[in-house]
């Protein structure tokens, strides 16, 4: 139980500091046309919200959560450094492209996650509710099998 607070402490402060790196990395000079720039950088991190937040509410299994949480810190945290690559560290003609497109790509991989966990959390329901309905049933010796 413990180690299940840190993980919650780890993911909501990897949350925070995404958003809040790349709401300034973005917002750097505070003109009028930024601004919608800083609503698109901070997109994939109200998916990766949402995400956390759906898991905590419908009681997902507890493999789903651990999946869930450790892939939104590696995407909140690897969106910042790689505005960080692009803008500073490889100043390039095509960084502004690049800076459009981190937050695509962030978005993308917190999709792939949710289905990721939905299906991991079909399978898993599948699997409990057939062996209980197979324990359910006993065969009848009048029954053949073909």
């Amino acid at each position: 139980m413990h180690s299940q607070t840190i993980i919650n402490w780890l993911t909501l402060s990897a949350l925070i500091l995404g958003v809040l790196c790349s709401s300034v990395l973005m917002a750097f000079g505070l003109t009028q046309e930024v601004l919608g720039h800083v609503a698109w950088a901070l997109m994939p991190y109200a998916v990766l919200a949402a995400i956390l937040l759906c898991v905590r509410l419908f009681r997902i299994d507890r493999s789903i959560q651990l999946l869930s949480a450790w892939a939104s810190i590696v995407i909140a945290l690897g969106g910042p450094l790689l505005y960080i690559d692009a803008l500073y560290v490889h100043v390039d003609a095509q960084a502004g492209l690049v800076a459009l497109m981190i937050s695509v790509i962030q978005t993308a991989l917190g999709v792939v996650v949710a289905v990721v966990g939905i299906l991991w959390q079909w399978r898993i329901s599948r699997r409990t509710t057939k062996s209980a309905h197979q324990a359910g049933r006993k065969a009848s010796p009048l029954t053949t099998t073909l």
